[in-house]
């Protein structure tokens, strides 16, 4: 719904002669509203509660086309304006016969819309320029690994691996991620999301402006300001993007435990006998693969009170039977150059083949008593392929992963099981988080799944989780690893890995799961908030201490909800570490000391204790005890059982 009509009203057409004139409309809130102000010939601004969002000048223009075979970019430097209705319609001109309209419109959140409309012939690429400053700090853009800010980064919004072939305009080099969102907070207490599925390139490299391309489609921008980051994230979460569903109950009863095939699972857990195991993902074991003995598999340790995960790929291999069904009824992507070389794509843009799709996930996964599944998107779509609903491959990448996640959610929908099954995606596009429970962050080490974790909540995926065995190096930082992940949603091993650990290891991590496991019901509050509110679970410092600069600069520290702070270790061999308190009183969860903030303070960090403290105020303190009670008896136990080995001692 759009807002409220302009109290400012003119003649049909205002041309860029009217100098002076302030065109806009005003709300209950005026700050929240937005001006279209025009400063001279050729010259206008729009702005949003005191903030410049678009600064248009004939030398330096808001929009620019280029077709991407040629590398040409040309800019936009005239315009005329029209107030249509509820909107206003720009018409960006070369002063000839290329022209881009964009209309501008403020939606009844007071979200100011920029919706660009349509490409110029001959002409795939359109930049829309926004307004910046030197010291702005820019946040979320889904999972990023190399860095936490994005100022001075160009952010491709691509799902997967980058196709070598894409069109590329933007020579900065590009931040690894395999879950692109366009979805962006800024310190200045603003948020911008580019609504649409097709590519784009966000660049964030320059000191006065951030450059959108558009490649492809036309897309639409919404942006807003508002007072505090917690609102920015309350609205952009809510109005824009939705947000991730509660995970069941089970997610948090023990660990997952990720295996390769069946043939592993009883000795993996015979080694892990000492962690409470409550879920098993049998990695390899696709939707085409499913049977009869999976079914008795399951059946065995759903009897232990284990839940059993598979995996959903629509690639269908070759040589099953289901194949030459989807073959026959016409259901694959077309010219897809065999992205893979032994299975062929599901067109889920065919509602025929969608329903289809859905049937066998229904039939060979839910009936047969999975408990939830991870989506594989690696297969991906090639560039020239060719599709039911008319688009290419280029415009499809992005949004096909969507329709993976909608199709897996509209099953369990379905069926009304909500509350027991759920699924899990390492990519994903925009809008995916209404379709998903959980995301996977796969960082080559704890530095970058940090980065990560915390990125993907400020793009509105507030629930998130990592392998704490894979690509960990040696035991120290599988430790390191497993004490983040007590004081996240899932806890998450890689069975192979399990079977080289040593039992002291294994001990640790039994001792940080325990941690998980009695944090579960102040996590489950903090899902609740998430839900209601779209706060993370993992909360970088800015989100509740936006009027303190230096939590902008800590990307290396996180708040577990409101009440704990958490500062992991992040280098091998670090045993403390400096951390920062912003205001308040906090306490030590491990030796009670309170300390006010803000301050930085140097802390000891053992092996097995990271440093973590909590708010004073917290009504939660005696659950955090028994956390510090936890640990504290844990280590003790180990010291013990090594001394009692060296010893060669009974009794313990």
């Amino acid at each position: 719904m759009r807002g409220a009509r302009f109290s400012v009203g003119f003649v049909a057409w205002v041309f860029c002669h009217l100098h002076g004139n302030v065109l806009g409309y005003s709300t209950s809130n005026p700050p929240t509203g937005f001006q279209l102000k025009i400063d001279g010939e050729n010259e206008f601004k729009v702005i949003v509660a005191d903030q410049e969002v678009l600064s248009h000048t004939k030398n330096s223009p808001i929009v620019y086309i280029g077709n991407s075979e040629l590398k040409e970019k040309l800019g936009l430097g005239y315009y005329y304006v029209k107030e249509d209705g509820y909107e206003f319609i720009l018409t960006l001109h070369d002063g000839n016969k290329l022209q881009v309209k964009v209309h501008i419109y403020s939606t009844a959140r007071n979200r100011l819309v920029i919706d660009v409309k349509e490409f110029p012939g001959g002409y795939d690429s359109v930049w829309i320029r926004m307004k910046s400053k030197p010291d702005e700090q820019i946040f979320g853009g889904g999972a990023q690994y190399e860095a936490a800010d994005l100022k001075g980064r160009a952010i491709p919004i691509w799902s997967g691996e980058m196709d070598p072939n894409l069109p590329r305009w933007t020579e900065t080099s590009i931040p690894r991620t395999l879950f692109p969102l366009a979805v962006f907070m800024s310190s200045k207490l603003c948020y911008f999301h580019i609504k649409g599925y097709n590519y784009a390139e966000v660049d964030f490299t320059q000191a006065e402006y951030h450059e959108i391309l558009m490649f492809g489609k036309p897309m639409s921008i919404h942006y807003s300001c508002t007072p505090t980051m917690l609102e920015a994230i309350r609205r952009m979460s809510y109005s824009l993007l939705r947000r991730q569903h509660d995970p069941p109950t089970w997610l948090n009863n023990g660990a997952m435990i990720s295996v390769d095939n069946i043939t592993n699972v009883n000795d993996i857990l015979q080694k892990a006998k000492s962690i409470t195991t409550s879920v098993v993902w049998i990695s390899n074991l696709s939707l085409w693969d499913s049977n009869d003995e999976i079914s008795n598999l399951i059946d065995n340790l759903r009897s232990q009170g284990v839940h059993v995960l598979g995996t959903v790929d629509s690639c269908v291999p070759y040589h099953r039977p289901l194949y030459q069904v989807a073959n026959d009824r016409d259901f694959f992507v077309r010219n897809n150059g065999h992205v893979q070389s032994n299975c062929d794509l599901i067109d889920l843009s065919n509602p025929e083949a969608f329903h289809w799709f859905k049937g066998i996930i229904t039939s060979e996964f839910l009936e047969r008593g999975f408990s939830g599944w991870y989506i594989e998107t690696a297969n991906g779509v090639a560039l020239n392929a060719s599709f039911h609903n008319g688009e290419s491959g280029v415009n499809m990448h992005n949004r096909y992963t969507y329709l993976l996640t909608e199709a897996s959610w509209e099953v369990i929908y379905d069926a009304e099981q909500l509350q027991r099954i759920s699924f899990f995606t390492k990519t994903a596009a925009a809008l995916s988080s209404r379709y998903n429970w959980m995301s996977w962050i796969d960082g080559d080490d704890l530095r970058q799944t940090l980065s990560a974790t915390l990125s993907l909540g400020m793009s509105g995926l507030g629930l998130s989780h990592f392998d704490i065995t894979t690509g960990s190096g040696d035991d120290e930082m599988i430790i390191r690893r497993a004490e983040l992940a007590a004081f996240g949603g899932t806890f998450r091993l890689n069975g192979e890995e399990v079977l080289n650990l040593t039992d002291e290891t294994l001990h640790r991590i039994s001792i940080h799961l325990e941690v998980f496991r009695v944090l579960a019901k102040y996590t489950k509050l903090c899902l609740q908030d998430y839900r209601r509110s779209g706060f993370p679970l993992q909360r970088p410092l800015y989100v509740h201490y936006d009027r303190d600069p230096t939590a902008f600069e800590i990307h290396d520290q996180f708040l577990f909800g409101e009440d704990l702070l958490v500062a992991p270790v992040l280098e091998v061999g670090a045993r403390s570490r400096k951390l920062y308190l912003p205001a308040g009183d906090w306490i030590n969860l491990y030796d009670s000391a309170l300390i006010s903030g803000p301050l930085w303070t140097e802390n000891e960090a053992p092996l097995g204790k990271m440093p973590v403290f909590y708010r004073k105020e917290s009504p939660w303190q005696k659950t955090f005890q028994e956390v510090a009670d936890l640990v504290n008896d844990g280590e003790r136990t180990r010291r013990d059982l090594l001394t009692c080995e060296r010893d060669i001692c009974d009794g313990l």
